[in-house]
Protein backbone atom coordinates (compact mmCIF):
# COMPACT_ATOMS: atom_id res chain seq x y z
CA UNK A 1 0.00 0.00 0.00
CA UNK A 2 1.43 3.48 -0.97
CA UNK A 3 0.93 5.50 2.07
CA UNK A 4 1.92 8.62 -0.08
CA UNK A 5 -2.08 8.83 -1.43
CA UNK A 6 -3.20 8.88 2.11
CA UNK A 7 -0.86 11.45 2.67
CA UNK A 8 -3.20 15.26 2.63
CA UNK A 9 -0.70 17.69 0.65
CA UNK A 10 -0.60 20.81 2.59
CA UNK A 11 0.56 24.48 1.32
CA UNK A 12 2.98 26.37 3.34
CA UNK A 13 3.34 30.10 2.27
CA UNK A 14 6.20 32.38 2.38
CA UNK A 15 5.74 36.19 2.26
CA UNK A 16 8.84 37.93 1.52
CA UNK A 17 9.28 41.67 0.85
CA UNK A 18 11.03 42.47 -2.53
CA UNK A 19 11.64 45.82 -2.52
CA UNK A 20 10.61 49.59 -1.24
CA UNK A 21 10.58 52.97 -2.01
CA UNK A 22 8.75 56.17 -1.43
CA UNK A 23 6.63 54.56 1.21
CA UNK A 24 5.28 51.43 -1.11
CA UNK A 25 6.74 48.02 -0.64
CA UNK A 26 6.56 45.14 -3.07
CA UNK A 27 6.30 42.05 -1.65
CA UNK A 28 6.09 38.04 -2.74
CA UNK A 29 3.96 35.35 -1.71
CA UNK A 30 5.29 31.72 -2.71
CA UNK A 31 3.30 29.09 -2.05
CA UNK A 32 4.94 25.40 -1.35
CA UNK A 33 3.29 21.75 -1.68
CA UNK A 34 5.42 19.01 -0.65
CA UNK A 35 8.65 21.44 -0.14
CA UNK A 36 8.55 22.92 -3.93
CA UNK A 37 6.80 25.90 -5.37
CA UNK A 38 3.65 25.45 -6.55
CA UNK A 39 2.88 29.26 -7.78
CA UNK A 40 3.46 32.99 -6.04
CA UNK A 41 1.96 36.26 -5.77
CA UNK A 42 3.78 39.47 -6.37
CA UNK A 43 1.85 42.58 -4.22
CA UNK A 44 2.29 45.81 -3.29
CA UNK A 45 1.34 47.61 -0.24
CA UNK A 46 1.05 51.47 -0.34
CA UNK A 47 -0.96 53.77 2.14
CA UNK A 48 -2.76 50.95 3.09
CA UNK A 49 -3.76 50.10 -0.22
CA UNK A 50 -3.04 46.85 -0.89
CA UNK A 51 -2.83 45.50 -5.21
CA UNK A 52 -2.30 42.83 -6.54
CA UNK A 53 0.58 42.66 -9.16
CA UNK A 54 0.99 39.26 -10.98
CA UNK A 55 -0.32 35.76 -9.86
CA UNK A 56 1.32 32.70 -11.57
CA UNK A 57 0.80 29.14 -10.51
CA UNK A 58 1.45 25.86 -11.99
CA UNK A 59 -1.29 23.41 -10.25
CA UNK A 60 -5.08 24.34 -10.59
CA UNK A 61 -6.15 25.70 -7.21
CA UNK A 62 -3.18 27.53 -6.06
CA UNK A 63 -3.76 30.83 -7.50
CA UNK A 64 -7.50 30.89 -5.21
CA UNK A 65 -5.10 29.62 -1.93
CA UNK A 66 -2.55 32.72 -2.83
CA UNK A 67 -5.52 35.07 -2.92
CA UNK A 68 -6.93 33.86 -0.08
CA UNK A 69 -3.25 33.90 1.69
CA UNK A 70 -2.61 37.62 0.52
CA UNK A 71 -6.48 38.54 1.95
CA UNK A 72 -6.21 36.82 5.54
CA UNK A 73 -2.83 39.06 6.05
CA UNK A 74 -5.25 41.77 5.84
CA UNK A 75 -8.74 40.83 6.58
CA UNK A 76 -10.61 44.82 6.48
CA UNK A 77 -8.51 45.77 3.23
CA UNK A 78 -10.31 45.55 -0.02
CA UNK A 79 -8.16 43.81 -2.25
CA UNK A 80 -7.30 46.02 -5.40
CA UNK A 81 -6.84 43.72 -8.64
CA UNK A 82 -5.30 46.18 -11.32
CA UNK A 83 -4.91 45.66 -14.00
CA UNK A 84 -6.20 41.72 -15.32
CA UNK A 85 -6.01 38.99 -17.78
CA UNK A 86 -8.87 37.26 -18.58
CA UNK A 87 -7.75 34.06 -16.21
CA UNK A 88 -7.29 37.12 -13.63
CA UNK A 89 -11.05 37.97 -13.95
CA UNK A 90 -12.15 34.93 -13.92
CA UNK A 91 -10.08 34.36 -10.75
CA UNK A 92 -11.50 37.83 -9.40
CA UNK A 93 -15.11 36.22 -9.86
CA UNK A 94 -14.77 32.98 -8.36
CA UNK A 95 -13.42 34.77 -5.19
CA UNK A 96 -15.67 37.52 -5.32
CA UNK A 97 -17.88 35.87 -1.70
CA UNK A 98 -15.17 35.12 -0.15
CA UNK A 99 -12.82 38.50 -0.28
CA UNK A 100 -13.53 41.35 1.94
CA UNK A 101 -15.23 44.33 0.42
CA UNK A 102 -15.58 47.87 1.70
CA UNK A 103 -18.84 48.83 1.31
CA UNK A 104 -19.46 51.76 3.30
CA UNK A 105 -16.25 53.04 1.47
CA UNK A 106 -18.09 52.12 -2.25
CA UNK A 107 -21.13 53.04 -0.66
CA UNK A 108 -19.58 56.95 0.48
CA UNK A 109 -18.26 56.89 -3.17
CA UNK A 110 -21.36 55.89 -5.00
CA UNK A 111 -23.29 58.87 -2.87
CA UNK A 112 -20.66 61.37 -3.55
CA UNK A 113 -21.12 61.23 -7.32
CA UNK A 114 -24.83 61.32 -7.20
CA UNK A 115 -24.40 64.33 -5.12
CA UNK A 116 -22.02 65.82 -7.73
CA UNK A 117 -24.34 64.90 -10.55
CA UNK A 118 -26.85 66.45 -9.19
CA UNK A 119 -24.71 70.00 -8.56
CA UNK A 120 -23.51 69.59 -11.90
CA UNK A 121 -26.89 69.82 -13.42
CA UNK A 122 -28.25 72.35 -10.93
CA UNK A 123 -25.39 74.66 -12.34
CA UNK A 124 -25.89 73.52 -15.81
CA UNK A 125 -30.08 74.94 -15.52
CA UNK A 126 -28.85 78.02 -13.47
CA UNK A 127 -26.11 78.75 -16.40
CA UNK A 128 -28.67 78.43 -19.13
CA UNK A 129 -30.93 81.17 -18.16
CA UNK A 130 -28.06 83.31 -18.40
CA UNK A 131 -27.35 82.18 -21.57
CA UNK A 132 -31.03 82.89 -23.10
CA UNK A 133 -30.28 86.73 -22.68
CA UNK A 134 -31.03 87.16 -19.13
CA UNK A 135 -27.64 89.25 -18.15
CA UNK A 136 -28.07 89.86 -14.75
CA UNK A 137 -27.95 87.11 -11.29
CA UNK A 138 -29.86 87.50 -8.20
CA UNK A 139 -27.64 87.48 -5.03
CA UNK A 140 -29.77 84.56 -4.23
CA UNK A 141 -28.41 82.81 -7.56
CA UNK A 142 -24.92 84.06 -7.50
CA UNK A 143 -25.09 82.58 -3.68
CA UNK A 144 -26.07 79.39 -4.88
CA UNK A 145 -23.85 79.00 -7.70
CA UNK A 146 -20.74 79.67 -5.22
CA UNK A 147 -22.39 77.40 -3.17
CA UNK A 148 -22.17 74.70 -5.91
CA UNK A 149 -18.57 75.49 -7.03
CA UNK A 150 -17.21 75.23 -3.38
CA UNK A 151 -18.99 71.91 -3.04
CA UNK A 152 -18.24 70.70 -6.00
CA UNK A 153 -14.22 70.98 -5.55
CA UNK A 154 -14.99 69.36 -1.63
CA UNK A 155 -16.47 66.33 -3.27
CA UNK A 156 -13.60 66.49 -5.85
CA UNK A 157 -11.11 66.23 -2.91
CA UNK A 158 -12.95 63.41 -0.91
CA UNK A 159 -13.21 61.34 -3.77
CA UNK A 160 -9.73 61.76 -4.86
CA UNK A 161 -8.99 60.68 -0.95
CA UNK A 162 -10.94 57.78 -0.89
CA UNK A 163 -9.81 56.29 -4.03
CA UNK A 164 -5.90 56.18 -2.45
Amino acid sequence: MRLRQYITEVIKFTDEMTGSHSGQSNSKITAYENGKPVGYLEYTVYLDDVQISYIKSNKPGTGTKLVLYLQSQFPKTEIDWGMMTGDGAKLQKKLKNKLYIDYKTRNKIESLKAEYADLEKEEKDLMDKFDQGRIKITPKEGERLNFISDRKWDIEEELHQLSL
